[in-house]
């Protein structure tokens, strides 16, 4: 990522080459970055450290079980990301509500190519309720990808953008990791008051025969938007 970010900088400076040393022994190999930067494209080579810092790196999570080849089929499918790759590319204050749905449709096709759907909660209701998926299996929460959008941000935006300055200034850690997007809005902030509609009990089984049971005692917890209830029970 460092030389592909490198060999666009070069392209400024005018300089035409930049090749990358890499491997050991009979496997030690020298690599024409600027070729294959040529043959991604202007737009690709400029947003790949993005891409590599979405899909996990160092500092950044990854997806379960999506490898970064899934992520890039899934680029080739749904283009239109670029434009959202583009923008955090170039170090923004804060993400466009355009950059944030652009990247959320992503995610969903990176779980499932045929959906239509652009909410990854939607998205995770269907896989989970309709085809059985197992929770590592089904795209996170809105809120959660949010977060992890901000962390990535920071990474693949602001610093790597910034590898050629010997001091490059970053913004302050503390707005981009997830707890408030920058200038103050709360992006990522996850507890908050449950509307009405969002309060309706279900039961969840404790695995026994409600008649089995001497007492059943239900307990709502209503810290985050879906309502847990809980069924405690004192059995025979």
């Amino acid at each position: 990522m460092f030389s592909f970010s490198l060999s666009r900088r070069c392209r400024e400076f005018s300089q035409k080459e930049v090749w990358l040393a890499f491997g050991m022994g009979k496997l030690f190999r020298y690599y024409p970055i600027h070729d294959i930067a040529c043959s991604l494209g202007p737009q690709k080579s400029l947003t790949l450290p993005v891409l590599h810092a979405f899909t996990g790196c160092d500092t950044v999570s990854f997806f379960a079980a999506k490898s970064k080849k899934s992520a890039w089929d899934t680029w080739g499918v749904f283009p239109d990301v670029t434009n959202s790759f583009l923008e955090i590319a170039n170090a923004p204050s804060e993400l466009s509500d355009v950059c944030v749905r652009n990247i959320e449709r992503f995610v969903v096709l990176l779980y499932d190519k045929g959906s239509e759907l652009r909410s990854v909660d939607e998205a995770r209701q269907q896989l989970f309720c309709k085809r059985s998926r197992s929770l590592d299996r089904i795209p996170p929460t809105s809120a959660a990808l949010k977060q992890h959008t901000l962390r990535a941000s920071y990474q693949g935006g602001h610093v790597w953008s910034q590898v050629h300055l010997a001091l490059p200034e970053l913004p302050s850690p503390a707005e981009w990791d997830g707890r408030g997007m920058a200038n103050g809005n709360q992006f990522g902030q996850l507890c908050h008051k449950p509307s009405k509609a969002a309060t309706s009990s279900f039961t969840v089984p404790v695995g026994r025969r409600v008649e089995d049971c001497a007492s059943v005692q239900k307990q709502t917890f209503s810290v985050l938007p879906c309502v847990l209830v809980v069924e405690t029970a004192t059995c025979r």
